[in-house]
């Protein structure tokens, strides 16, 4: 860990592989996304930043220069909104002098060099019995989500989440809700210990969780529409009919062939595209399981049916989509209160129109989870915290882009690894 007991001596360092290094004070602990170099702005630093002895988060600047890269020490202030930096002529990033008028060793304050934060919220499969307990009975705020949850489907799903049975939790229809009070419980214990985030994304059922915390739509609508969604996409194949599998380290270019060739006029697509080496497929169950003798024929590591309850985000969910479409046009959205990254197109959206839009795309088309991380990349997301149950989410990041790593809350005690 850094010192922060002694003045900070910041000093600039190269290193082709970003993240390993050294100060004086330690190792950084901590590394963020690759910033344009800017100049600082005329704004004094903050005065209530170290005069009120706030503690400074040590992280990384990783800065392209005309001959490689460099990385250089900065402190973000919590409670602020922009970076501290030192003064000073830095002109391995272009980073002009101060202005004679200060002292060379003067911060200076730039809130460009304030790294971003995306909020991910994780989609269905990392249910349990117990999830949210520990929130509830330890935040206040996380308690009353469960109330509210409870009031608006008119039964105790906060019960289903603490106690199970996994029987019943399983079911689509309890899943979602289930899912989507947990990982609201825990966004707001986040806003209350001071954060909020500069862009979401969700996972499937997780973009209903985002766009609540983005403010376009009310908890309390979000989760009876997802009750529906749930129980819509149950109703949508017959049990046995449909099924879904995990193929993992295909070789690259194989996936469409495969899909091709397994179809033999059934359903049988791409669902979760999640990371370079993870792709979940669904449709015709007949479809699938030849897709997955034909995944091993051509070098997968893995190929493993699902243990799931219907084959969503393929076309055997259009009918669930159309059943959709009245509850969404039913509902208010509002406008965003931070971008959300979509999932039916990978991109940035702002309004409430296209967040209605892509709840209704998403259901029978292809989560695109590793175009979403990387748009959110190029926006210059540089902190992830996957917010709810377990760290699936967090888990993918390092395998779509080894630069990126994130934490998960979901328990209290996850609010230590927040603070390091």
């Amino acid at each position: 860990m850094i010192n922060r007991t002694k003045p900070a001596q910041w000093r600039p360092f190269r290193n082709r592989r970003f993240g390993a290094g050294e100060l004086p004070q330690g190792r950084i602990h901590q590394a963020i996304r690759p910033y344009t170099a800017v100049p600082p702005t005329d704004a004094a630093e903050p005065p209530h930043a170290e005069t009120a002895g706030a503690p400074a988060l040590t992280t990384a600047m990783k800065v392209r220069c005309p001959d490689g890269w460099a990385v250089f020490a900065i402190r973000r202030i919590p409670g602020t909104v922009g970076a501290e930096y030192p003064g000073g002529a830095n002109p391995a990033a272009g980073l002009p002098p101060c202005p004679a008028s200060q002292p060379p060793a003067a911060k200076r304050y730039n809130s460009l060099l304030t790294p971003k934060t995306a909020f991910l919220f994780p989609g269905q499969g990392s249910q349990a019995a117990g999830m949210g307990k520990a929130l509830a009975e330890s935040f206040p705020a996380a308690r009353r989500v469960f109330d509210e949850a409870d009031a608006a489907l008119g039964f105790p799903i906060s019960q289903l989440c603490f106690e199970g049975p996994d029987e019943q939790l399983k079911l689509t229809e309890n899943t979602q809700p289930a899912l989507l009070a947990v990982s609201i419980a825990a966004f707001e214990v986040l806003r209350e210990q001071g954060w909020t985030p500069d862009f979401v994304a969700g996972h499937s059922l997780g973009e209903y969780s985002a766009l609540v915390a983005a403010g376009s739509l009310r908890f309390a609508d979000a989760i009876r529409l997802v009750r529906k969604r749930g129980r819509y996409m149950q109703e949508a194949v017959p049990p046995g009919v449909g099924a879904m599998a995990a193929l993992l380290k295909l070789p690259e270019g194989k996936l469409d062939g495969i899909l091709r060739e397994a179809a033999e006029g059934r359903v049988v697509s791409a669902a979760n595209l999640n990371s370079p080496d993870q792709v979940v497929i669904a449709g015709d169950a007949a479809a699938v399981k030849r897709a997955i003798d034909l995944a091993r024929a051509a070098g997968a590591r893995r190929a493993v049916l699902l243990p799931v309850s219907a084959p969503f985000h393929c076309a055997l969910m259009q009918p669930a989509q159309e059943r959709l479409r009245a509850d969404l046009d039913s509902t208010a959205f509002r406008d965003l209160s931070c971008p959300l990254v979509n999932n039916w197109q990978a991109r940035e959206i702002r309004g409430g129109a296209e967040a209605r839009e892509g709840l209704y795309r998403q259901v029978p088309n292809p989560v695109r989870w590793m175009d979403s991380i990387g748009c959110l990349a190029r926006l210059g997301a540089a902190r992830f915290v996957e917010v709810g149950v377990g760290s699936v989410l967090t888990g993918l990041l390092r395998n779509i882009d080894p630069g990126l790593a994130g934490v998960a809350f979901g328990e209290p005690a996850d609010l230590e690894k927040l603070a390091r």
